[in-house]
């Protein structure tokens, strides 16, 4: 059902084209499997600790040229529409455009691969970032979704913010983003995926020819030792909010071989019991109890996962305990349960069509060692022991983040 070429070129870039003929938009993006977990790693030049919200503050950098340009700027020339993300597992560049295709390949093989970093700019980015830091530090969500994971863990680096802090941001210095740029930048620890209509030879060959072989070999990556319990059972804060906030979080300590298909299996599990369709939600929604930005999801990441159900609740509390409820007592009609597969099905179908979405579900399949491509098969072949055997797994530790009104 998907259409997608790979290759591995010759300096261990990995590139996976889908091709969309006739098409005049192209979608192309650059990806590292290095996020903000990976703050302690080895290579055959030693063994590192780098600060936290390295891997933010390295996207931040990435787009300042030698020569005074900015990667931004030179897109905006070409009339392509650029940007950037970190999480916790990923670093990506990507752009999109309508024309001039090969022109904006080689300004993102280019930046990503040349990185330029001073003390100076570095000086000026901490100062940049602290504001970033300041400001999401004073905002509800991302204070409970923080806090969530610091209520689940008690050492695994996902319990650090993205963007770190303002004084794990002032160690960060030019050595340190050539450190890690060289570590977690270097081809074979890269994806390019495109999806349009394009000149694949010619991308191929010039992404080998401008991406450089790696300089170092990553040896191994180290996430700390994590016990199965939760950290702390709850975290509330006080803040400026009409309505409390809540995350709730259960944590999956399963270490799945199998990550699109524990993935999917997830997925299904949260819309069969917290969907708008589900009767957890008419109860819930009809009791006043939650609001429509109720919603739930499942987030892997190396060596553990998490499954999170969040909303804005007059009594958090209580739809905590109907959560663990619904958990535990779960009954699993198979009608609903085909019904929702076929929906899923048909939603990734129309997923097709869009090709950010595309790219980027195919790089996280592949840096969690799967592929896209088995998504189709893969949920045909759900059934109902698999959402049971889920929701035992993860229901056994679990806690929960609150934001209530001063």
């Amino acid at each position: 059902m998907i259409n997608m070429k790979k290759q591995v070129l010759e300096n261990g870039l990995t590139v996976f084209y889908f091709p969309k003929k006739g098409f005049s938009k192209t979608f192309a993006i650059l990806a590292t499997n290095y996020g903000a977990v990976d703050s302690i790693f080895s290579t055959n030049e030693g063994d590192f600790e780098t600060p936290q919200g390295v891997a933010h503050f390295l996207e931040h950098k990435m787009f300042e040229q030698k020569d005074g340009t900015n990667a931004l700027g030179l897109f905006s020339k070409t009339g392509a529409s650029p940007n950037a993300f970190t999480s916790q597992t990923m670093t990506a560049y990507h752009f999109e455009c309508t024309s001039n295709y090969k022109e904006n390949m080689k300004i993102l093989l280019d930046f990503v691969a040349n990185p330029y970093f001073t003390d100076e700019n570095v000086d000026k980015e901490q100062g940049i970032i602290g504001q970033e830091i300041k400001m999401v530090e004073d905002t509800p969500n991302w204070v409970a979704f923080v806090n969530i994971f610091k209520a689940l863990y008690h050492n695994h680096p996902i319990k650090e913010s993205i963007i770190g802090t303002v004084e794990s941001i002032s160690e960060i210095d030019k050595e340190i983003l050539y450190l890690c740029h060289k570590t977690f930048y270097n081809a074979s620890n890269m994806v390019l995926c495109i999806a349009g209509d394009i000149d694949l030879e010619w991308t191929v060959k010039t992404a080998n020819e401008m991406y450089p072989k790696p300089q170092v070999s990553l040896k191994s990556r180290d996430y700390k030792t994590e016990p199965a319990s939760v950290c702390k059972p709850e975290i509330m804060v006080n803040m400026e909010v009409a309505m409390p906030l809540f995350i709730i979080g259960f944590k999956d300590n399963t270490g799945s071989k199998n990550l699109l298909k524990h993935q999917l299996i997830a997925d299904i599990t949260s819309e069969y019991i917290f969907g708008k369709g589900s009767k957890l939600y008419s109860k819930l929604y009809n009791d006043g109890l939650i609001d429509r930005s109720f919603s739930a999801g499942y987030t892997k990441f190396p060596e553990g996962g998490t499954f999170l159900v969040s909303g804005a609740s007059k009594n958090p509390e209580l739809v905590y305990e109907i959560v663990k409820n619904a958990f535990a007592n779960l009954i699993i009609d198979e009608k609903v349960l085909e019904n929702i597969i076929k929906t899923t099905i048909g939603s990734n179908v129309y997923s097709l069509d869009s090709f950010d979405d595309l790219c980027i579900n195919q790089l996280e399949s592949h840096f969690n060692g799967g592929d896209f491509s088995e998504t189709f098969k893969i949920l045909k072949q759900i059934k109902s022991e698999d959402i049971a055997t889920f929701i035992a797994q993860i229901s056994k530790h679990s806690a929960i983040s609150m934001v209530k009104p001063n």
